[in-house]
């Protein structure tokens, strides 16, 4: 959610704790029912609710606990230098004369984005005439289709999430991985040059059960640096991450494609990509919810076939420039950010362009979660593929 102006004082500082006293909850995690009432009873779960705004951490601290506004029921980054806004390509305009706001005013707009950081909906205060508090009905809406499994198919889906449900007993399978290797890597501020630096160090990852924290344990362990020498602080999203980086209020955020290109271009020192510490854990893949490919085999494994040529065609650098132009159309994104994601992701081995399932990259991925105490029951593979369809390879 963009476009607040007032904000919470005890969330919109990155505070540092210890895994301990943050428990279960990361810092950009609300709970619906207890903390933000005016979602209450309407939505069973939890949520990841945050704001931007272009006001300084300064002025979020004043403002934010004022109950005529935020009142503490969210947190809110600080984009001062409207550097997100113009990411997520939002309009911003000059405060008109005579008012006390230091500040450009960014236009309200809501985006419903999955956990795999993969944006589903938009809502506009602009294009659609929304008051703010038809922003948090459609946003609910949407939040609600999507728990209630009215979807048949996801794609480019991290694997962690589904991986929960379906040990939790969710009617939803693994028919594909996408993604092989998780593409983050760990930015820090430009006094820090080596992982090893981090010690007695605050860094950003997405939360005390979030897959990033073993991705960090990974990449750490091997450069010395142990669980305890270190403080983690949790934010959902790789904005928030970055936007936290970027106040000095970390001093080092594992990031994904393209914030870790936007830390480097603004100084920050990069450390390392996960996928030299962790390549043998999938990133990201394809579910289906069993009864519908149950009853619709057909059209799933047209829709899979039709996919890999997708992935295939991705793959062949033959089609570089015609890629490039069709994500910068879609995302909106700079071409210059595109393309150094391009070559990113194709500079590296991340894809899987077979379409199977590694036994043993998806067996090392379920021992990692369990390890975490994500996964309560067995970790037999075949509880989250699905027979007939899920093709196995190793």
């Amino acid at each position: 959610m963009m476009g607040q102006n007032h904000k919470d004082k005890e969330n919109s500082k990155v505070h540092r704790r210890h895994d301990e006293e943050i428990g279960r909850d990361q810092l950009l995690q609300v709970t619906v029912e207890e903390r933000t009432p005016s979602f209450g009873g309407r939505f069973s779960g939890t949520l990841h609710v945050l704001g931007v705004s272009g006001d300084s951490i300064a002025r979020l601290d004043q403002f934010s606990a004022d109950p005529d506004y935020c009142a503490g029921k969210f947190p809110v980054a600080s984009d001062a230098t409207g550097m997100i806004a113009t990411s997520y390509n939002l309009a911003t305009s000059t405060p008109k004369a005579g008012m006390t706001i230091d500040h450009d005013f960014i236009e309200r707009e809501t985006f419903v984005i999955r956990k795999d950081h993969k944006i589903i909906a938009t809502f506009s205060s602009k294009d659609d005439n929304l008051s703010p508090d038809q922003h948090v009905s459609k946003s609910l809406a949407m939040v609600q289709q999507l728990t209630a499994g009215s979807l048949n198919v996801t794609v480019s889906t991290g694997l962690a999430d589904p991986l929960r449900a379906i040990d939790k007993g969710s009617p939803i399978a693994i028919v594909r991985i996408e993604m092989q290797a998780p593409p983050y890597a760990i930015l820090a501020k430009p006094a820090i040059k080596r992982i090893a630096d981090l010690k007695g160090k605050v860094i950003s990852i997405g939360g005390v059960k979030d897959i990033t924290r073993i991705y960090l344990e990974r990449m750490l362990g091997p450069n010395g640096v142990k669980p305890g020498d270190y403080d983690t602080v949790y934010a959902g999203a790789t904005a928030a991450r970055f936007s936290a980086l970027q106040a000095g209020a970390v001093d080092a955020a594992i990031l994904l494609p393209p914030f870790n290109f936007y830390a480097e271009s603004s100084g920050f020192a990069n450390l390392g990509l996960t996928i030299d510490y962790a390549k043998e854990l999938p990133f990201a893949g394809s579910v289906v919810n069993r009864a519908w490919a149950t009853t619709h085999k057909a059209a799933l494994d047209k829709l899979l076939s039709v996919f890999n040529q997708s992935i295939a065609w991705f793959s062949d650098s033959a089609n570089r420039a015609e890629a490039i132009k069709i994500m910068v159309e879609a995302s909106l994104l700079s071409e210059e950010d595109i393309t150094k994601t391009y070559d990113f992701i194709h500079g590296r081995d991340f894809f899987e362009d077979t379409g199977k399932v590694s036994v043993a990259k998806m067996s090392t991925m379920l021992a990692a979660l369990k390890e975490l105490g994500d996964i309560e029951g067995s970790v037999a593979l075949d509880r989250f593929v699905l027979p007939g369809v899920t093709q196995l390879t190793d």
